[in-house]
């Protein structure tokens, strides 16, 4: 049970507990690049002789700066590769073009209130809502014009930072709704 005085950091989501349950945990550098945990050499995410488990992964970069929750500057990470598993990631950008700030709002709440599962937020130094899910989809689809990403077998760094304590939840029928939106629209 989390309690208020916890510091978020330290925050055990049930999210993150399902998450550690699989062995497809990598680490990343200030650059987001993915690392194997045990050579902290750049690797191929898609091969999973680079997998390890999440406490492997984590002890791999001790010593290292480690990203804290809203931290912005450069540090390294854990993350998951989302293949073989049943997650998928919905992520969102907020741009550092000029953009309509309103639009960019009501997106995001849009995501939020659809998706209705477990978020984090991740500084790069852009910000990134990164919502995790359950679903079957088989690819991947990215829609830069409004920063909209579906992942199902890519690297995700995971933050800490959780928008809200919830579990992971299914989405099959919202990620599908999210991708048709999409697709309809001509200007994506």
């Amino acid at each position: 049970m989390t309690t208020p005085e916890q510091p978020r950091l330290e925050r055990w989501h049930d999210a993150f507990e399902e998450l550690c349950k699989w062995p497809n945990w990598m680490v990343n550098d200030e650059h987001l690049v993915p690392h194997s945990p045990y050579t902290l050499l750049p690797a191929d995410p898609n091969d999973p002789a680079n997998w390890s488990d999440y406490e492997t992964a984590k002890a791999s970069i001790q010593g290292k700066t480690i990203a804290t929750p809203f931290m912005s500057e450069a540090a390294w990470r854990v993350g998951l590769v989302l293949k073989n598993t049943p997650f998928a990631v919905v992520e969102h950008t907020l741009s550092d073009k000029p953009v309509d700030e309103l639009n960019v709002i009501e997106r995001s709440g849009a995501l939020h209130t659809l998706l209705n599962t477990y978020s984090e937020s991740i500084w790069t130094p852009t910000m990134h809502t990164h919502w995790w899910c359950k679903a079957s989809i088989q690819f991947e689809r990215h829609w830069p014009s409004v920063g909209i990403k579906v992942l199902c077998v890519s690297y995700v760094p995971f933050t800490f930072e959780s928008v809200e304590n919830r579990s992971i939840e299914e989405r099959d029928t919202e990620l599908k709704q999210l991708l048709e939106i999409l697709a309809l629209d001509e200007n994506l």
